[in-house]
């Protein structure tokens, strides 16, 4: 099994107190993601202040590698071709709209440090992921049998719930695909995939359906290459 709840919660368990908070954030990050009103601005809110307070309050200097930097010029890059055009052009109402997007992706940056400087961090993300999927199919049949909205439509629409919906289907596929030798008692990626497919399908979105479909026939092709499967 690629996720191991026991050592994940071991892991959050040993932790320091400051640790846990951030562990936890991060792991409820993709839970209710289209569920709850403002919960990944929220979060994703939270989790970079803490960033943001890790970075000013290391002792060591953080070393990073060809591909951050590289990264971490692009972002620089954005910002001043930003600024350059909204100069050049004029400081309009919808330049200062923008700015609020333009931090968001600044904002990435310290995010993406923080998340790396815990080990565990990737499994907790897939965790949340497989948990996410069946609150995904959760609210996909509240939306649809019991309020009779006529989609599945979370809270910013059939579109977005739609498209996110394969994309938690596409890793929890993934993940279902290199555990095959255990596949049927795996019940919480069973439960996702089965749950993130209704989504998908209630959302109504030709999107998401098309996106599905692609994901049924590319994630084998893909992952096959990579698994050794024994004789018998």
């Amino acid at each position: 099994m690629l996720i191991k709840p026991a050592l994940l919660y071991k892991n959050i368990l040993n932790s320091t107190y400051p640790d846990k908070i951030i562990l936890l954030t991060i792991f409820l990050f993709p839970v209710m993601t289209l569920s709850v009103r403002h919960w990944l601005s929220g979060l994703y809110s939270l989790l970079v202040l803490m960033s943001l307070f890790l970075v000013f309050n290391l002792k060591q200097k953080i070393q990073l590698h060809k591909e951050e930097k590289i990264l971490f010029v692009l972002f620089v890059i954005f910002i001043f071709s930003f600024i350059l055009s909204a100069t050049l052009n004029g400081w309009s109402d919808n330049s200062y709209r923008r700015i609020g997007n333009v931090v968001k992706y600044v904002a990435f940056f310290p995010f993406y440090l923080l998340i790396r400087q815990y080990t565990s961090t990737f499994n907790l993300l897939l965790a949340g992921i497989i948990i996410g999927g069946i609150v995904f199919g959760i609210n996909a049949l509240y939306d649809v049998f019991i309020i009779d909205r006529g989609q599945a439509a979370g809270i910013y629409g059939p579109i977005v719930f739609g498209d996110l919906a394969v994309l938690y289907l596409s890793i929890v596929f993934i993940l279902l695909f290199f555990t095959h030798k255990r596949a049927f008692t795996q019940i919480p990626y069973l439960a996702s995939l089965i749950l993130l497919t209704l989504t998908v399908i209630l959302s109504g979105s030709r999107n998401a359906w098309l996106a599905a479909i692609f994901t049924l026939f590319a994630v084998p092709l893909l992952c096959s290459q990579y698994i050794k499967y024994t004789k018998t």
